[in-house]
């Protein structure tokens, strides 16, 4: 599959009433995901020559490539001690080579799809900037989750499988992963709450569900998500956004949920 796992069909207006178009004849011809999806494929990220594609496209790998370093972060004693503690943590490892030769090697090869260009780079690129949205945004959850909360939002293992997801699937699928987890871990939550008041719950087995939903139900997701993507840099600028509230809003929950306990008790 040239694009990724799912088809992005554009809808077809038949007496004012939005439906989906008819399938190509043959699978070459499906209009798969991208990147740029449903929106046109620009010049500019596209192969060889355009070294600006080829700058993103390494940027999101090495950002990948630093996310797997061991890394310590105490910032009891400031930012600076914290700072070379971390360093100091990341030389003496021998995992970090192993990470810098795989870092180097990737970087060739995603030169050489860069360098043929066509349907394998606009892949790839599609592909690295999933990765980079899916596990991006469960990381800046879960850093605000724990300078909020004083405790472990979510485990970098749902990072790394956010970012996975995003990889496979693209980013556009990835969004509404992200904000259906919690819907469908909503219920489990709240009755393991009231029966033995614990609300942490393994926030991976739901991204996984809201993928599979995401998936088989794609056909009706894409239909109510077209129109919102053909806004082009907004849906970008209100992720930041919703990010950017999610701090005041985590804060009132956490305010409202030791409320709750104090009257519960």
């Amino acid at each position: 599959m040239p694009w990724s796992l799912l088809p992005a069909f554009p809808p077809v207006v038949e007496a004012g009433l939005f439906v989906n178009a008819p399938p190509p004849a043959s699978l070459a011809q499906w209009p798969f995901l991208r990147l740029t999806s449903p929106n046109a494929w620009p010049q500019w990220l596209s192969g060889a020559p355009h070294f600006g594609s080829l700058a993103i496209a390494l940027a999101c790998w090495w950002a990948w490539c630093l996310a797997l370093l061991p890394r310590t972060w105490y910032a009891r004693h400031g930012l600076r001690r914290a700072v070379l503690l971390c360093l100091a943590r990341i030389a003496r490892e021998h995992f970090t080579y192993r990470v810098l030769a795989m870092g180097v090697v990737g970087s060739l090869g995603v030169a050489a799809v860069w360098a043929f260009g066509g349907n394998s780079w606009a892949a790839l690129l599609s592909s690295l900037i999933g990765m980079l949205c899916g596990g991006g945004i469960v990381w800046a959850v879960r850093i605000l989750g724990h300078q909020i909360l004083q405790r472990e939002a979510m485990g970098f293992g749902d990072v790394l499988l956010m970012a996975m997801i995003g990889a496979f699937l693209g980013w556009q699928p990835c969004l509404v992963v992200f904000f259906l987890a919690p819907l469908l871990a909503l219920a489990a939550g709240i009755v393991q709450w009231l029966l033995v008041r614990d609300d942490s719950i393994p926030y991976g087995p739901f991204l996984c569900l809201a993928a599979l939903a995401v998936i088989v139900f794609w056909a009706r997701v894409w239909d109510r998500l077209y129109p919102l993507l053909a806004l082009g840099w907004f849906v970008p600028l209100a992720l930041v956004f919703c990010l950017a509230i999610m701090g005041p809003l985590l804060l009132l929950v956490h305010r409202l949920r030791m409320l709750l306990e104090k009257l519960l008790d």
